[in-house]
């Protein structure tokens, strides 16, 4: 979790066309999430919503939340890289 933590004092330090530029954070609408993402979005009255934002935190660790007047509000954390996983290309 320490990594975790230092790894978002770094994202404090960049603007969100910084962060979204690279590699760090990425946008989702919420259809693409998985089922049970899309039901923890409902459990939370989260489910008006349109779209979540990702924080990559490390190899598969990632930080899910909504951005609000350029704050980060967290909603979960996805150790495993589950709940949007990558579609590898030629596999």
């Amino acid at each position: 979790m320490r990594d975790v933590l230092s790894k978002m004092r770094s994202f404090e330090t960049m603007l969100l066309g910084e962060l979204f530029r690279g590699e760090h954070g990425k946008r989702y609408p919420i259809e693409v999430l998985c089922s049970d993402a899309q039901r923890r979005l409902e459990e939370l009255e989260k489910d008006d919503e349109t779209e979540v934002v990702r924080l990559r935190c490390g190899g598969k660790e990632r930080l899910y939340g909504l951005l609000r007047d350029h704050v980060f509000h967290v909603l979960w954390w996805d150790p495993e890289h589950e709940v949007c996983p990558s579609v590898l290309r030629n596999t």
